[in-house]
């Protein structure tokens, strides 16, 4: 049989077995109609094009805000903001999905149509050549230029049907993938929706904690506290330094996980100075162990401010507060308020101010709550100067924080019971620094190993806060952390790097060179370098409970010089966070820290 014939043949049963609407025009839309259709349908596409890319923005801007929060309530809250943001987007991508699925279900319509009426043209030829053929077979025509004219228009009828086939299984494949991504986005969702419920029992948990105890422990409460340090007592360099590492430690990381290559050097340690504060004076868990086993408020005191003197004074009947009104406790003024506004000065009563510190939960040991307040107590008489209004203080973690401003004064009855009660030193008020949980080594470290220059040296005398092992009694922050947040960075206390060479610390102490918040130490860093040369090894001077208070380098030269541990964990995890050399965040996550060498 011919060619032509077979092409034929295989048309004519197609047609045949083709519901005549789709190639008659009987009872079938137009392809006016289905264009239509899909001119419209391309406008809803759109429009779903326009939310989604909205939707995207606004996910952006809230990884943004999840990597900026601070505190572990606000950090829940955008994490479950930005899953709720998610299963928006993904939301919007099914409808994306479903439009575009529809738009290709009706260009499939449209081509289906298209070949129908291709198949029932070529049939038509093919009736119509045949006539013609009949017609002339008995002329002069040429048989072989007929059938090579009639093999001509039937290959082409035939390669416009099967490249309207070839379409169609085309658009049929996008379809099948359309719903399998619209599957696989409803599984996410699931997932994401299962990940928001467990967030948000977690949320419940904390808020439920928080004010069940009226203020766990000193900085804890309050959400965008970040060292929790009396931050008046840094020099003015070191409080900016501070607060920069703060919002670095707050980015991002939880230490280093890569293997560690032999004769490579990494840091470890334990504690987490966000998490458990300053570690001078006197340690808030530590009080409360020492109050479980039968401890007075005053042999507290005593203990951690070495060589002080628990007595009465007249303290003011009132003091002056300064504070920013939308936001007392958390808006420190000295940074400005939010919005621009000035802060607001006012004289109070000194009780009422007290009353509204709730540093201690009220389940807390009685003798834990009094030392804590006769502590409060001896800070802001110092620092106001005994309440003159000059020296107004402020309600944020930058002195002490209070919340009397927003009606919690549920301390009062402590207050009273304490009442003129305060610690000096030598006949002078002592600065009675406290902080959650100064146990990362053995207790609470000395004053200069948090409160120092650049090569370690203190910033100012005080002799009553010295190093005091506390082991035999504190309990430690860690239970409440490791029971209300579970996992990073909550619950691990134990960290690492990863590991480094000698050369890697040089390239460390270079960063002074390159960011602004080190160039007034970077002066004292680049002259201790050019005296020691490259870095051969690295020791550490300590304080009683292991924090460490100095850096001791050791150059090629045969010179060793210091700089102080507070500025070597600074600088290091600065360094860390700009440059990732390992490729992780893996900071120095306390001053109990060590080198080892593998």
């Amino acid at each position: 049989m011919p060619k032509i014939i077979r092409i034929m043949v295989v048309l004519l049963v197609v047609v045949i077995l083709i519901p005549p609407n789709l190639y008659s025009g009987v009872d079938a839309r137009s392809i006016d109609d289905i264009q239509d259709d899909i001119d419209q349908k391309n406008g809803e596409l759109d429009q779903v094009e326009a939310n989604l890319a909205s939707a995207q923005s606004k996910l952006n801007q809230l990884v943004a805000s999840l990597q900026s929060a601070e505190g572990e309530i606000p950090k829940l809250k955008a994490e479950i903001e930005q899953i709720d943001a998610n299963i928006e987007w993904n939301s919007l991508q099914m409808e994306f999905l479903n439009e575009s699925k529809n738009l290709k279900d009706l260009e499939r319509e449209e081509r289906e149509v298209r070949q129908g009426d291709a198949m029932h043209n070529a049939y038509k030829s093919w009736r119509v050549n045949n006539r013609i053929s009949a017609h002339l077979s008995g002329s002069s025509a040429n048989p072989v230029k007929l059938r090579k004219y009639q093999s001509q228009v039937l290959a082409k009828e035939q390669e416009g049907i099967w490249d309207l086939e070839d379409q169609i299984l085309g658009l049929l494949a996008e379809i099948s993938d359309f719903e399998q991504e619209t599957e696989d986005l409803k599984e996410k969702n699931k997932g994401l929706k299962t990940q928001k419920e467990q967030l948000e029992a977690q949320l419940a948990m904390l808020q439920n904690s928080y004010s069940s105890t009226s203020g766990v422990v000193a900085g804890l409460r309050n959400e965008a506290g970040i060292l929790q340090a009396s931050l008046e007592q840094l020099s003015e360099e070191q409080r900016v330094v501070a607060e920069y590492e703060a919002w670095l430690l707050g980015q991002a990381g939880n230490g280093g996980t890569q293997e560690v290559n032999a004769g490579e050097f990494y840091l470890t340690g334990r504690g987490r100075d966000v998490a458990q504060g300053h570690g001078v004076g006197m340690s808030q868990y530590g009080a409360k162990g020492a109050a479980d086993q039968g401890w007075t408020a005053e042999q507290i005191l005593q203990f951690y401010y070495t060589g002080a003197t628990v007595g009465t004074y007249a303290v003011s009947d009132q003091i002056s507060v300064k504070y920013c009104a939308n936001n007392p406790a958390l808006d420190a003024y000295q940074n400005g308020c939010d919005g621009g506004a000035a802060p607001v000065t006012e004289r109070v009563s000194f009780d009422t101010y007290l009353s509204g510190l709730g540093e201690m939960p009220e389940s807390w040991p009685i003798e834990a709550r009094r030392a804590q307040m006769i502590a409060a107590r001896t800070y802001a008489v110092r620092y106001t100067a005994n309440g003159n209004a000059s020296y107004p203080i402020c309600l944020t973690t930058y002195c002490q924080v209070s919340y009397f401003k927003d009606g919690d004064t549920r301390e009062m009855d402590i207050v009273q019971s304490t009442d003129n009660i305060v610690i000096t030193y030598g006949g002078q008020m002592i600065e009675a620094l406290y902080s959650a949980d100064n146990n990362q080594g053995l207790g609470s470290a000395d004053h200069d190993t948090r409160f120092q220059n650049i090569y370690g040296q203190a910033t100012g005398s005080r002799p009553y806060l010295v190093a005091k092992n506390d082991n035999q009694f504190a309990d430690s922050s860690r239970m409440y952390w490791e029971y209300y947040c579970p996992g990073a960075p909550c619950g691990l206390w134990g960290w690492r790097t990863n590991g480094y060479s000698m050369a890697d610390f040089d390239q460390m102490l270079d960063h002074v060179n390159h960011n602004s918040y080190y160039s007034h130490v970077a002066p004292a860093i680049n002259q201790i370098r050019a005296e020691i040369g490259n870095i051969q090894a690295i020791t550490f001077v300590r304080d009683g409970t292991e924090h460490v208070k100095k850096v001791r380098l050791t150059g090629t030269t045969g010179a060793t010089r210091e700089i102080g541990g507070w500025w070597f964990k600074s600088i290091w995890n600065s360094w860390v966070y700009h440059n990732q050399p390992t490729g992780q965040y893996d900071y120095i996550y306390s001053l109990t820290f060590f080198l080892l060498q593998k």
